[in-house]
Formats: C-alpha cells, structure tokens, sequence
C-alpha cells in the first residue's frame, strides 16, 4: 500500500457482537394435541375394531324397514266444511215498493194554487242594433237592467282610495319634514365612530400606498399613484376637521334650499305688501 493511500481505520479489530437467539416458541398445549391424536387413532390400529369392542351379534341382522322412523299420528282437528250461500234469484230479492194510489186531482189543485205564473219575454227595451218593441214611444234601454246599474264603479272607489291614502302619505311627510330641523347636532358617539372609521380607511389606503411600485413609468401607474396621495390627503383633512371640533353639525341640503326658497318668497311677498 502506498504512504499516502495509509488509513488507520483498520488497525484496532473489533468482535462482532455475538447474536442472541430466543428459544423456540413452543405451545403449552402440543403434548396435549399429541396425546390426543395417538388416543384418537388406537382404536384403528388393526383392520376393523378392536377385539373388545362390543359387536352384534349374527342373528340381529339389519332387517328390512327396521330403521323407519314412524312418527306418531297427530289427532287434526279440521274446521267443519260449511257449504257456499246460495245465489238470491230476482223473484226472491226484488220486491216492489206498495206505494199508494195517487190521487191526481188534488194534486193537480196543489200544484194550480202554489204555482206562480210564467213571465214572458220583457219586450220593454230597445237596443241599438234591434227594435223588440213597436209602437211604443217610451223603451227601457238595455243596460237599466244590468246589477250594477245606478251605482258607482269599482274601479272609481279603488282609484279614490288611492289618490286618498297617496295625499294623506305626502302631508304626513310634510308635515314630519316641517317639524324635523334642517341641521342637526351629532352625538359624541357618532362623532367617535365617524373618527374611528376615517382612521382605519386612511390605514388601509396608507397600506395600499406603500406597496406601489418604487418606479412608476407609465401611465396607468402615475395616474393610480397621485389619485391615492389625493384621497389620502383629503382623508387626513377630514380627520383633523373632525379631530379639532368637538361640536359637528349635520345639514340636509334639500330642506335647506326649501327653507331658504320659502324664506325668499315670504320676504317678496312682505315687499310688494308694503
């Protein structure tokens, strides 16, 4: 071997471990199998059985029919046969009603007196296209007899109904918006959460900011860049607003042009009076 190829690797031997054998599994009940099975099989050592072993004799051969097993007989006790009914014939089922002789006089006298006498056609109207009655100056038009003649339309009291229940809903609102002021005073609790909430959106498009690209070079990017550096501007002017007074007030700008165009007409109307 070479000096430079030299390895010390092998220069302490080792024993091999020795390895350790279990003993054999061996089940508590083999004796017992094999003593059983020699036990089983001593009986047909020899053709046929044993000496000993108890055999018929000659004279009980096996007979013919002598291994039949004869059951005892079972007293049945079956239902007493009850013969079928006998069809009805026509003469033995229909029989006639009796009823009693009809006297047809008087009933022709109830039918005379309780009955009422027959209309015939009402020829006392005229319609546009024929004349059922001639000779006659006054005719009765056809739509006098129709049942909802005289009355008033459904369709007119439904469209009154409505037109009712319409203006009472707008004087209710004018009414309300009448009473209600023009501006209004916010509660410090709304005064709070409106801060709240202007901060956690200056938050979160402060966020947005951040993660713009370092280069904007086109213009898309440039255009998304200065809108976010505007809204973040006016979020930080609202919130100093909302910030700094302690007492915000809130205005509909509807009612107060109405109110202003109402105050506007009263003072014409006080200048052409005077």
């Amino acid at each position: 071997m070479e000096p430079s190829h030299e390895s010390i690797q092998h220069l302490l031997f080792r024993e091999e471990p020795k390895e350790i054998k279990f003993p054999m599994y061996r089940s508590k009940f083999s004796s017992k199998v094999r003593e059983e099975e020699k036990r089983r099989k001593l009986c047909h050592q020899t053709m046929g059985f044993p000496s000993d072993y108890p055999r018929t004799p000659p004279e009980d051969f096996l007979k013919k029919r002598t291994r039949m097993v004869r059951r005892p007989v079972v007293a049945v006790e079956k239902p007493s046969a009850v013969g079928l009914t006998k069809v009805p014939r026509r003469e033995d089922w229909y029989q006639p009603k009796q009823q009693p002789p009809i006297n047809f006089i008087l009933k022709n006298v109830r039918d005379a007196v309780h009955s009422t006498p027959k209309t015939g056609p009402y020829r006392d109207y005229d319609t546009a296209f024929c004349r059922r009655v001639k000779h006659r100056v006054y005719c009765t038009p056809c739509f006098v007899k129709k049942k909802d003649y005289g009355k008033v339309p459904e369709y007119i009291a439904k469209r009154k109904e409505t037109v009712e229940s319409v203006l009472k809903q707008l004087e209710e609102e004018k009414n309300k918006d009448e009473d209600e002021p023009a501006c209004r005073l916010i509660s410090q609790e709304e005064r709070q959460q409106l801060l709240d909430e202007l901060k956690n959106t200056w938050t979160e498009m402060q966020k947005e900011f951040q993660l713009l690209p370092m280069l904007n070079d086109t213009p898309p990017k440039i255009k998304r860049k200065a809108k976010l550096e505007k809204d973040l501007a006016d979020l930080e002017n609202d919130i100093k607003l909302v910030d700094n007074y302690q007492r915000i007030y809130v205005c509909d700008p509807e009612k107060l042009q109405e109110k202003w165009v109402a105050h506007k007409s009263c003072e014409k109307e006080e200048a052409l009076g005077n």
